[in-house]
């Protein structure tokens, strides 16, 4: 078949035309936030960039769970999907919870990556990738702001925007495609002779 390779064509009199991408792209992240109910202004933080993130085309869509509910992330995790640890004390609480639920997943998909935000001063596994990078508590920073800066700067290493590829429309050749054949038939018919 005539064409390039991932587009879909046409054949007609006047040749191909190719029609969009049909080219299979990787699928763009779910991320899940797990929280306490001891962080909500900085879930809010985290649906702000979230929120930001889907617009920019870098992730599918964002679940923020609370702890108790976080056990429904096992049911519907995907390879390349993320889970979010906002790091308090309550979350904390129930810490072993969220470590079994991490090794289930890790154990299905492994390279899971797991981002723990360390709010409160807890206890963190040092083998995920755990913000800010200087590891301190943003509750214990004066300028939060900056703290969550360096996340949003860090996330967007970890979450790469992706370019949608605008499509033609079809309807523009379709469009010189009945020009051509008016044209066509006049150039036959000359009703003008």
């Amino acid at each position: 078949m005539f064409g390039l390779p991932g587009k879909k064509a046409i054949f007609g009199w006047l040749g191909i035309f190719t029609i969009g991408n049909t080219n299979h792209m990787i699928p763009l992240p779910l991320v899940y936030c797990v929280y306490g109910t001891d962080a909500p202004q900085h879930l809010g933080k985290v649906q702000t960039l979230m929120s930001q993130f889907k617009a920019d085309n870098r992730i599918e869509d964002f679940f923020p769970l609370e702890i108790d509910n976080a056990l429904a992330i096992s049911e519907r995790f995907k390879a390349n999907d993320i889970i979010v640890l906002l790091l308090t004390v309550e979350l904390n609480k129930k810490r072993k919870d969220i470590a079994s639920l991490i090794v289930n997943i890790e154990s299905k998909f492994p390279g899971s990556i797991i981002v723990e935000i360390i709010i409160d001063n807890v206890p963190f596994e040092n083998r995920y990738i755990t913000l800010p990078q200087n590891l301190r508590p943003i509750r214990d920073v004066q300028d939060m702001d900056l703290a969550w800066n360096d996340i949003e700067a860090r996330l967007k290493q970890i979450l790469p925007a992706y370019k949608t590829q605008k499509k033609p429309q079809l309807s523009k050749y379709i469009k010189y495609l009945i020009l051509i054949i008016v044209l066509l038939i006049l150039m036959i018919w000359r009703p003008w002779s």
